[in-house]
């Protein structure tokens, strides 16, 4: 970054460290916290620390998941709404590690972090948008004068780092930033189906062990499309006995939910399984047969969906976001339009109903993920750009879709 102004704070004794601060509190063992622990490994293998500030309670599962040497956790609430205090914490954090590189996520583009990272004398400052658009969101430029505001807010970033073409796109349309981009797809890691996992899942859940099963992990609440997902659930047992759902996750409106099975009279083939520290390793989708992601929020680049994929599943997905970069329409899955419950169930049921079209859309999911998906792939991209190995200058602020 060439400084119109020198930074005023600490302008020098910076550190070999890249600080992440994320607009989430980890509670569990998903897709994003594997990503962490891959990009804390790039690092401290070249040498660097890795410093994670998160936005709430850091729990003690995550903290044995991710220990290991150059590796530092911190706690800054109230990030998305920056006061006095939560300032003054970064602030604090940045004198006590001097980090050469920040990046934030989780949040919009719209932060006073780059400013703060600039006066702490950070080298290379980065947005990196994993963000999910609302419902009804649409890519178009916002008014002069908030393109105005966004743009001083944003003037100290190197640059963006987006996960899907869509996340991409959509944030350069609003026009907040000039700052160059590139697109570094998510990634997940690749193992073998067990069987052992998948009897194990099945036994502690009270499923059958023989019959077709449709699952979801995803927060209760009404935008990841659970309402549709229970209706289309409706549709599919009433026609297919030997089918049962499964909803793995928590939220606000879990008791809604489950108002209204029992109001669809569906109870007997949905089981509510609640949060699962540890999707991967405890067996979800080696007990699946079918992933479902009906979501209405405009997912940025869904990693529950490349974790269903790369163990051979078919997806049932909102033709929504980033998701049609990863589901291909008659080829890995299908996709439906949001809140379509009869639509949903139509798939759902074809897939139950045609066990070779079943297993033939897991594989190509899984090579899709093999070749395009690897987490160390994703984990090693950015540490390059991290490591200034990748320069993202020049790089165009637009490119063409994800290739089918």
């Amino acid at each position: 970054m060439h400084y119109l102004i020198s930074p005023v704070l600490f302008p020098s004794s910076k550190r070999k460290c890249v600080m992440y601060v994320l607009g989430l509190s980890p509670c569990r063992i998903g897709g994003m916290e594997r990503f962490l622990k891959a990009i804390s490994l790039e690092m401290t293998q070249s040498g660097w620390n890795c410093v994670f500030c998160f936005d709430g309670e850091i729990s003690d599962v995550f903290r044995e998941y991710i220990s290991q040497p150059g590796v530092y956790l911190e706690r800054v609430d109230s990030q998305g709404n920056l006061g006095f205090r939560a300032a003054f914490r970064l602030f604090s954090v940045l004198r006590k590690y001097r980090p050469s590189v920040f990046v934030y996520a989780f949040h919009g583009i719209m932060r006073c972090f780059p400013w703060i990272a600039y006066l702490n004398g950070c080298d290379s400052i980065y947005f990196n948008d994993h963000s999910s658009r609302a419902p009804g969101f649409v890519a178009r430029p916002l008014s002069s004068p908030k393109r105005a505001i966004g743009r001083l807010l944003t003037w100290p970033l190197t640059g963006t780092l987006s996960v899907s073409h869509f996340t991409k796109i959509s944030g350069h349309a609003l026009g907040l930033s000039k700052a160059p981009g590139i697109v570094i797809p998510n990634g997940v890691e690749a193992r073998e189906t067990s069987a052992e996992l998948s009897a194990a899942f099945r036994r502690e859940k009270h499923i059958p062990s023989d019959c077709t099963l449709i699952s979801l992990a995803a927060w209760m609440v009404p935008v990841k499309g659970i309402d549709a997902a229970l209706r289309a659930a409706q549709i599919v047992l009433n026609r297919s006995s030997n089918t049962h759902f499964l909803f793995a996750g928590d939220g606000t409106h879990l008791r809604s939910f489950q108002y209204t099975v029992t109001e669809l009279g569906i109870e007997h083939g949905v089981t509510f399984s609640g949060p699962i520290a540890n999707p991967m390793e405890q067996g979800l989708f080696d007990a699946t047969d079918i992933y479902m992601q009906p979501s209405l929020w405009q997912e940025a680049a869904p990693l529950a969906i490349l974790e269903a994929m790369s163990l051979g599943l078919p997806v049932v997905a909102s033709h929504i976001g980033g998701v049609p970069e990863l589901v291909i329409d008659g080829k890995t899955g299908f996709l439906v339009p949001p809140g379509d419950s009869n639509a949903l169930a139509e798939c759902i049921l074809r897939l139950t109903e045609d066990g070779d079209l079943r297993r033939s859309m897991g594989l190509q999911g899984k090579l899709m993920v093999q070749m395009r998906h690897q987490l160390h792939q994703t984990a090693s991209q950015y540490a390059a750009v991290f490591l200034r190995k990748i320069p993202i200058s020049g790089v165009p602020a637009v490119e063409q879709p994800y290739p089918a």
